[in-house]
């Protein structure tokens, strides 16, 4: 009886095995029918769309160092007090809390990968321009309380140009111009690009890294559709995550992973060349896909929480574009900035964006 039961038994868990292997195996097979399916799946050519973007940013800094290096406005004597009294508020502890929350929304088209707009709005709270100067805005006010406020500034890092017309009196709001903006939106639908960023995206092009599981499978709008865990399986593996494949056409239409613990991405390291490096520590994404009349798909809704370290050491310089007025500082900085973004792309209905949500 007892060999009975064993033999049983062993059939049991052999079948189980076998089941769950085969669940894996077709896991396997609808991520690689979806990675072959992308280039016809997806439309980033010529799109015309509604879009609502917010950023909340909270950055705390934990290194900073600030020389004073030419004030125009002062003599010897003052720059020296001056410099003496920045000092004793980068002694207090903490450094600073900068937050920034920004609200933009608009129309844009996105035509061979350029994108432009065609009208927007932004609206802000906290932070400002120029942040990176001073941690604070007594600090900045310190700084540059004996410059003409009448005068726009041009604002360089080293032998680069940041700003090329700061207004001393705006600066304590946040202001980004429209190509930051339009760096910010460019991003976010190039890295929605599934096809384009291939050394993002290595549960997609390296498989054999990572195990696949059908965790369901549920009908939407008469549509089945697959969702797909995915985990690491070797060392080299950086994420963790889920997508949902359409079965009828193979497309990804929606995706979330997670950078797992240990792991870092998107490192920038010119500290020898630019003077400043940084590094994402934590990241968690989720992009959901709308699907245009085309029957092509393009990004509807895009969700990033980040965490970024940043180090700089950089020689800075405010010369303004009408008078002698200059301030030089060198500084170093280092920081830590945890980051929301949310995107919301539409071809239709334009969204509402209330002064409420910056409360």
């Amino acid at each position: 009886m007892s060999k009975i039961y064993y033999l049983i038994s062993l059939l049991f868990i052999c079948g189980w095995q076998l089941s769950a292997q085969n669940t894996n195996l077709r896991a396997l097979q609808l991520v690689e029918m979806a990675k072959e399916s992308l280039d016809k799946n997806y439309e980033f050519n010529q799109v015309d769309f509604d879009f609502n973007y917010q950023v909340n940013k909270d950055e705390i800094i934990d290194e900073l160092q600030i020389e004073i290096k030419k004030h125009s406005e002062l003599g010897a004597q003052a720059t020296k007090q001056l410099q003496s009294k920045v000092e004793k508020l980068i002694g207090k502890e903490p450094l600073s809390t900068n937050h920034y929350k920004t609200l933009t929304q608009g129309k844009a088209t996105i035509a061979n990968k350029n994108l432009q707009f065609k009208d927007f709005t932004k609206k802000a709270k906290g932070g400002d321009s120029i942040g990176f100067i001073a941690p604070t805005a007594t600090i900045y006010e310190m700084l540059t309380e004996q410059l003409d406020k009448n005068d726009t500034y041009q604002l360089k890092s080293g032998m680069l140009t940041c700003i090329e017309n700061a207004n001393l009196n705006q600066c304590n709001n946040y202001t980004a111009n429209t190509e930051n903006l339009k760096l910010d939106i460019e991003e976010g639908l190039e890295d929605s690009n599934l096809t384009s960023r291939k050394f993002a995206y290595d549960f997609l092009y390296q498989t054999n890294n990572y195990d696949y599981s059908i965790k369901s499978i549920k009908e939407l709008d008469s549509t089945a559709i697959a969702e797909i865990e995915f985990n690491p399986k070797k060392e080299n593996a950086s994420y963790t995550g889920s997508m949902h494949i359409d079965l009828k056409t193979q497309a990804i239409v929606k995706l979330n992973y997670r950078l797992l613990p240990g792991h870092t991405t998107a490192s920038f390291n010119a500290k020898f060349l630019l003077g400043f490096k940084t590094v994402t520590t934590e990241l968690d994404k989720t992009i959901v896909y709308q699907k245009l009349a085309n029957g092509k798909y393009f990004p509807a809704h895009v969700i990033i929480y980040k965490t970024k370290k940043l180090w700089g050491n950089r020689t800075i310089k405010l010369k303004g574009n009408k008078s002698n007025n200059r301030l030089k500082l060198e500084f170093t900085k280092g920081s830590k900035e945890k980051i929301k973004q949310e995107m919301l792309f539409n071809q239709a209905t334009p969204m509402a964006l209330s002064s409420s949500d910056l409360k």
